[in-house]
């Protein structure tokens, strides 16, 4: 059976496998490749866990807890729509919009900004051009850094600084997707 073993194949899978343990990990691509081939278990950063908010203030959504939320750290990539998404409800719970109209207003507004994509811009100019960028898709994207330095990549900092924005801004999530409809843009 070892002849049916398509060696493309697993070595695709491999290189798969160190993207995704990297992104878990916080760590790089390229560290985890030299770990491997050092016969080592690749390691990544653990230093940024996801912290739930406390409060729905901006100063208590960037200090919450440290507590990793459930399903792991995904802090430091930028995970499937559906994994952001989950992350946005659990981070939308602390303004009580992680249920009902404002709930799936939320999920409208940002899957037609970004479709949950932390890296998502609107153009090929990347998240330092002045672009709009992320999921909340914040112009310029450089506005986040207020919710965290890694803004450019970590879908929790994004998230966290959205939906202060939409309170701040429009008051619930409900009234940002009213504005978003009636002009196209929050």
């Amino acid at each position: 059976m070892a002849e049916n073993v398509n060696p493309i194949a697993v070595a695709s899978a491999g290189v798969g496998l160190l993207f995704i343990w990297s992104g878990i990990k916080g760590g790089s691509v390229l560290s985890s490749f030299q770990s491997v081939i050092q016969g080592k278990q690749p390691t990544g950063s653990q230093t940024n866990p996801i912290s739930t908010p406390t409060g729905a203030s901006a100063a208590s959504a960037s200090s919450g807890s440290t507590s990793p939320l459930p399903g792991g750290d995904i802090s430091a990539h930028n995970g499937t729509a559906a994994q952001n998404q989950a992350l946005g409800k659990t981070l939308a719970a602390s303004y009580g919009w992680s249920t009902g109209t404002n709930w799936d207003d939320l999920v409208k507004l940002w899957n037609q900004e970004s479709g949950w994509n932390a890296l998502a811009s609107n153009g090929n100019s990347g998240p330092d051009s002045g672009s709009a960028y992320g999921i909340p898709q914040s112009l310029p994207g450089s506005k986040m850094a207020s919710a965290g330095a890694d803004w450019r990549t970590n879908p929790a900092t994004q998230i966290k600084w959205g939906l202060n924005y939409i309170k701040g801004r429009y008051g619930s999530p409900t009234a940002a997707w009213a504005h978003e409809v009636s002009n196209n843009w929050y």
